[in-house]
């Protein structure tokens, strides 16, 4: 009997300790989230708890997501710079299959200890087996392009994404007779298909026309002529609107003006036949149409000596570039003069002789302000 009584009394304490210890570790556990709500029997947390938590997961989810994010650029730069440290500038089988899906789905943190395991194998046993692409980071977009977009030509050692002819080449100089290769295996296209033309390149009243304008309807689609890489991609207010600039490695340069907008930028790099942009009617221009230029040291030559825009065929696939095509452009690049008559005017000369009042003003060392003397000669090219 006193062993049972002894028993049940030891029992009784135990359940009470219990009793206490549970209480004071609910206690403490709503004392660290702060929580002042109604429990029941002093245990069960309700109502603000529950909206506590849910505030709390949200913000804890939202951290997540922006670490992740934060790991996510900084694991691609690290991959960049590995591939650049190790010269993989070609698009060789061994790159694409195996080292770029590896890096792309890792952290910094596991990626740093993959990088050697990476190196053994790819330097030692693999060869490269196609030619490496050297990289340049251009100094006015710090967009990076393939070197030999600079080196394809000499005059394409200037690279400028603002100014249509950053060149500076005087017309006049050329003599030589240029063998452009325009295409290999069927990489060409036509900028519209099946479209007529609106109107030709050349003297258009007293201003060159320096393109062929291509009927389309706003919206149509616009593809690149020729494999190359966007030099140019901005709105001209006064002129072309929406326009691109494509520079191809054979010295030619395209350009597509009057766009509704866009779709490529700076720096890219498209193939023939791409699409680029939407026809439209931005800029200096009465209708939808596409303002269509090929240019060669900056100065544009017909199209349709490269094109047949009726039957949508590229003519050559090679072109000998010779200063005939630019005759026109060369007559008017000659000095010309004016003997000032009554009447004249400085903008009226500029609009006649296919110039500007800056340039009247440069070329003859006077003002807008000048007063132009009967008799007086100025020069107008």
């Amino acid at each position: 009997m006193d062993t049972e009584s002894a028993f049940c009394k030891s029992l009784k304490i135990s359940f009470f300790l219990l009793f206490f210890f549970l209480l004071f570790q609910n206690h403490q556990a709503a004392a660290q989230r702060k929580i002042s709500s109604k429990k029941f029997l002093g245990i069960f947390p309700i109502g603000k708890a529950k909206e506590k938590n849910s505030d709390s997961l949200l913000a804890y989810n939202d951290k997540l997501e922006t670490e992740d994010s934060e790991l996510t650029a900084e694991s691609n730069m690290l991959a960049n710079n590995f591939v650049m440290e190790n010269e993989y500038m070609c698009e060789d089988e061994y790159l694409q299959n195996n080292i770029i899906p590896f890096l792309s789905d890792k952290t910094d943190t596991f990626l740093l200890a993959a990088l050697e395991e990476l190196r053994m194998p790819v330097i030692k046993e693999v060869e490269i087996p196609c030619e490496e692409e050297e990289f340049v980071v251009l100094s006015d977009s710090q967009t990076v392009i393939p070197m030999k977009y600079l080196l394809a030509d000499e005059y394409f050692g200037v690279w400028d994404s603002k100014n249509i002819d950053p060149y500076e080449y005087e017309l006049k100089n050329f003599n030589d007779t240029i063998l452009l290769k325009l295409y290999e295996e069927e990489n060409w296209s036509p900028p519209i298909k099946s479209t007529k033309i609106n109107s030709k390149y050349g003297l258009r009243r007293w201003r060159w026309h320096h393109g062929t304008d291509l009927d389309l309807e706003k919206g149509d689609s616009v593809y690149a002529a020729f494999d190359g890489i966007v030099r140019i991609a901005k709105y001209n207010w006064g002129g072309y609107g929406y326009y691109i600039m494509l520079r191809h490695e054979n010295g030619l340069e395209t350009l597509y003006g009057h766009l509704t907008k866009y779709l490529v930028e700076v720096g890219q790099e498209v193939k023939a036949g791409e699409l680029i942009g939407w026809g439209g009617n931005t800029g200096r221009s009465t209708g939808p149409h596409l303002h269509f230029e090929t240019r060669y040291k900056g100065h544009a030559f017909d199209p349709t000596y490269l094109y047949d825009f009726d039957t949508d065929t590229l003519m050559f696939k090679e072109f000998e570039l010779t200063a005939k095509q630019y005759e026109g452009l060369i007559d008017r690049s000659k000095s010309v003069y004016h003997r000032i008559k009554s009447g004249d005017t400085l903008s009226g000369l500029a609009v006649r002789y296919g110039t500007s009042i800056s340039k009247l003003c440069k070329l003859n060392g006077i003002s807008r302000s000048t007063v132009l003397r009967i008799g007086r000669t100025l020069r107008m090219r």
